[in-house]
């Protein structure tokens, strides 16, 4: 499996099957949301990290296009992007979730509009829902809903956004999948996965998922200080259909694990034609023992 993923510092690709690792992007971190968009990788990127000492509100984050074969393109919008989470292509929008403000940033063939899913905010700038990760597939369009605690899931019309349903599920939680129907999610402030039927215990602080239909595979944070998060090391957890846990990747200094975007073994081919052997681009990816999951 190919995936890209998210950190502190970096986009990284990852063969899981040879573990071979680069970076596709550095120098605009924290980054989050991943997604392929008319040939391209889309990267979101808050151009400051959880520990900088600049506050969230100044924080202008953008888009960052990283074409095959060709320069990396910024492309900024006209009001500020602050705390950017996900990221999804979505027919031919991109929406990208903008935590502190409660609103998704809507990118269309070069024009930005917004988007209030759950109404303005009774106060600009203090994010109470810490809406982050979307899902979209047969059984709708979903938005996570953190809530700084007990969180929803929340179902729109894929048309008219209204709202269609509110899904209690986890706590802190983030990412929304389905099995065979039924919703689960990273509850990432309990350290589990969890829905109907699965409670799975991950310890840390879950977050980012994706799958190929034999592997999910589940990000892995250790808890700390708002201030200590940049420092800590990522990981990917490797499991089977059941969730059983069949092998671990640690990539040590690149602070917090945010996004995973599972990509096409020809595309991983063209990005290490492209970025693999650069200089600053070369990552560490090593094995932790199974003593070391633990990490609450």
């Amino acid at each position: 499996m190919q995936i890209l993923f998210s950190t502190s510092y970096s986009v990284i690709a990852l063969n899981t099957l040879t573990s071979e690792a680069f970076a596709i992007e550095r120098g605009s971190g924290l980054y989050y949301g991943l997604t392929k968009y008319e040939e391209s990788f889309i990267l979101a990127a808050r151009r400051r990290l959880v520990s900088s000492s600049i506050p969230r509100s100044e924080e202008r984050g953008c888009l960052v296009r990283v074409p095959f074969r060709g320069p990396k393109e910024i492309i900024e919008a006209p009001f500020p992007l602050r705390d950017v989470h996900a990221l999804a292509a979505i027919g031919d929008e991109l929406l990208l979730t903008c935590s502190l403000d409660e609103k998704i940033a809507i990118y269309r063939h070069g024009a930005w509009s917004q988007w209030h899913p759950v109404g303005l905010p009774e106060q600009e700038g203090v994010d109470r829902r810490h809406l982050n990760t979307f899902y979209q597939g047969p059984e709708g369009f979903w938005i996570m809903s953190h809530n700084f605690g007990p969180s929803e899931a929340i179902r729109f019309d894929e048309t008219t956004r209204e709202i269609l349903e509110r899904v209690p599920i986890g706590v802190q939680a983030h990412n929304i999948w389905f099995d065979h129907g039924l919703m689960r999610t990273c509850s990432s402030g309990e350290g589990r996965l969890m829905g109907a039927g699965l409670c799975v215990h991950t310890g840390g602080f879950p977050r980012g998922y994706a799958s190929d239909g034999r592997h999910p595979l589940v990000g892995l944070n250790q808890f700390a200080s708002r201030e200590g998060r940049d420092g800590t090391t990522s990981r990917i957890l490797m499991m089977d259909m059941n969730y059983t846990i069949v092998k671990q990747f640690a990539f040590p200094d690149e602070g917090m694990l945010l996004d995973i975007l599972p990509i096409s073994t020809s595309d991983f081919d063209q990005l290490a034609c492209d970025h693999r052997g650069q200089p600053g681009h070369a990552v560490v990816c090593s094995f932790p023992l199974s003593s070391e999951l633990e990490m609450a």
